[in-house]
């Protein structure tokens, strides 16, 4: 599938290198990384980073939208049945004090809301002054905002 992106310039590689073949994505951000943390260093100041885990990414996107992004880019049949056959096993499972946890509910994007519960405990715990924590707050929500363009 990457391939046939690529191909066909659906993928623009000098914004997406991470997961394809011959770009060196990871390394190029973690130079970025290391010199803003320098930069802070250096210079006395905050710096505020938010990691985004998109190891789970298609855990909070319909499987309908990767299912219509995928004819909108003339995915080859074959592929597109062997990602919906990808998402029809998707099963959950949580361990909880060395025991398996019982699923009641098979929704998985119930679990979208899991992420309020940890923004709530970030708050709670920082010991930031209220203007900190009102800065990160618009910073994370004007890169929300403002990069609405999907790359990959």
């Amino acid at each position: 599938m990457t391939k046939n992106m690529v191909e066909n310039s659906y993928i623009d590689t000098s914004m997406q290198k991470g997961g394809i073949a011959g770009f060196s994505g990871c390394v190029e951000h973690t130079s970025v990384f290391s010199q803003l943390i320098h930069e802070a260093k250096t210079g006395k100041k905050n710096l505020a980073v938010v990691w985004l885990d998109l190891a789970n990414a298609y855990g909070s996107v319909p499987h309908k939208l990767i299912e219509m992004a995928m004819d909108h880019y003339h995915i080859p049949e074959h592929i597109k049945k062997i990602v919906q056959k990808y998402f029809g096993g998707i099963q959950l499972q949580f361990t909880v004090d060395h025991s398996v946890a019982e699923v009641r509910e098979r929704n998985i994007y119930g679990l979208y809301h899991l992420t309020d519960t940890i923004h709530y405990e970030y708050e709670y715990h920082h010991e930031g002054s209220k203007k900190e924590k009102q800065e990160v707050q618009r910073q994370i929500q004007g890169f929300f905002t403002s990069n609405k363009r999907v790359h990959g």
